[in-house]
């Protein structure tokens, strides 16, 4: 993905970041290595910074980053200093990590790598270990009140699973990293119930019955207590408006709160925003020492949370008339999400015109079939990344899915150009690599998101 721009910084310290961010993303090549073995050696070279502060740890296929910048976004809101960790990121490596909403700085980066940075050679660890390490880091040297932290993949043998958390939450469960995680929900289940800790509360937020029973067998083994998001929680009325967001009442604990505006849309946002409000008020009645969070940081948190915490491009409208909308739905339950939600936006009758790219790991078939009620023309795009689906093989698929009219456009600006000289609807989804690039290509028009 695209590095952080340093215009502002000595023309010395410019070559020193861009060589160390290439060594960084140099590191995929070791791939993924579940385990937890490396990151306890990387956390003891900084002195194990995670056990300096409070943690909230939140693991899940779908939801999850969304719900850790909710909370963030309140927690701040209500006073509290507050460091974000998520992952993938979008424009710049730099927003991985932030306190109160700011990125870390490029400064700050190069110090913590002067000190890990022979360890990670000599062990070969790989991008997210490295990251994830740094972080722990960089949180403790700015003292932050609590952090916010999204595991990466899975969550037993993630390298964010060495905290002892305030509070674990569990978002919904789907299909993603099956190489890793297992070709059942069960096993996924079972990976992600790995961040339950011993006597430490958990929620979770996956209805399924046959997957509630995976996270009730570990919590009973950890003598943690445990909450489920539909027994203590509901939405009783939500409102979808056109620039995708919305506004609800919902009911938290017993707790009314009422007209709540939400920058967001959707019935999977409303269970996200369910999930953070619930595991707020879990987090204060078993843990009293928790400063009281009021209706007003709870609302002012929920309406700024893409500027406080730097959330983006979840179904994102950046330009209403007419509409061009950004997503970073990258898996089926992610696509199936964006459809629904569209359509009960008021976007049941448009005909779009598609941005798409994907992974090669990724069913992109079925993908399309489900983005084919939306798709007017689908525009196949192609991310600069190795990973990435050929754009010929994108043409094929959507023949396949039924989609008339494909469009192969490789680079992903000159098809934001087209789309926005077509003065049609636009949708720019498949995957964060491909948002990424259309972002930079509205930043380059100057488009304000």
């Amino acid at each position: 993905m695209a590095h952080t721009r340093h215009a502002d910084i000595e023309p010395n310290k410019l070559v020193s970041v861009h060589s160390l961010l290439d060594e960084l993303f140099s590191l995929h090549r070791f791939g993924i290595k579940p385990g937890l073995a490396t990151i306890r050696t990387l956390s003891e070279v900084y002195g194990n910074p995670h056990k300096s502060y409070p943690v909230i740890h939140v693991a899940g296929t779908n939801g999850k980053g969304t719900v850790c910048s909710l909370l963030a976004s309140i927690l701040m809101s209500a006073g509290y200093r507050v460091g974000l960790y998520t992952s993938p990121h979008i424009r710049t490596y730099h927003e991985r990590m932030r306190v109160n909403g700011v990125p870390i700085a490029d400064e700050a980066i190069l110090a913590l790598a002067e000190t890990i940075m022979p360890t990670v050679r000599a062990i070969q660890a790989t991008f997210f270990e490295v990251t994830t390490a740094m972080m722990f880091r960089h949180f403790a040297d700015a003292n932050v009140d609590i952090a916010i932290i999204e595991t990466g993949m899975g969550g037993r043998l993630d390298s964010t699973n060495i905290v002892e958390p305030l509070l674990s939450i569990i978002t919904s469960i789907d299909f993603d990293h099956t190489e890793f995680l297992g070709n059942t929900l069960e096993h996924i289940a079972g990976e992600k119930a790995g961040i339950i800790k011993r006597k430490k509360p958990v929620l979770i937020a996956e209805p399924r019955k046959e997957l509630v029973s995976v996270f009730m067998e570990k919590a009973v083994q950890c003598e943690a207590p445990i909450g489920f998001l539909d027994a203590l929680s509901h939405v009783t009325h939500c409102s979808n408006r056109r620039d995708c967001s919305m506004m609800i009442t919902a009911t938290i604990l017993k707790v009314i709160h009422e007209n709540l505006y939400i920058p967001l849309a959707g019935k999977h946002q409303q269970r996200n925003i369910l999930t953070a409000l619930t595991a707020l008020a879990m987090l204060k009645t078993t843990n009293p020492s928790i400063r009281a969070i009021t209706d007003q940081a709870i609302r002012d948190g929920i309406a700024n949370v893409h500027r406080q915490s730097g959330l983006q491009a979840r179904i994102q409208c950046i330009r209403e008339e007419p509409p061009l909308i950004v997503d970073v739905g990258h898996n089926l339950a992610g696509i199936i999400a964006l459809r629904d939600t569209l359509f009960s936006a008021g976007y049941g009758g448009a005909s779009f015109t598609i941005i798409f790219g994907a992974m090669r790991d990724k069913p992109v078939l079925e993908m399309l079939k489900v983005l084919k009620s939306l798709c007017a023309v689908l525009v196949a795009v192609q991310p600069a990344t190795e990973r990435a689906m050929s754009v010929e093989e994108i043409r094929q698929y959507a023949v396949e899915a039924g989609i008339n009219v494909v469009k192969v456009v490789p680079v992903i600006a000159d098809a934001m150009q087209f789309v926005l000289a077509s003065n049609q609807a636009g949708l720019v989804v498949g995957s964060f690599y491909v948002v990424d690039e259309a972002l930079a290509d509205l930043q380059a028009e100057q488009i304000s998101f």
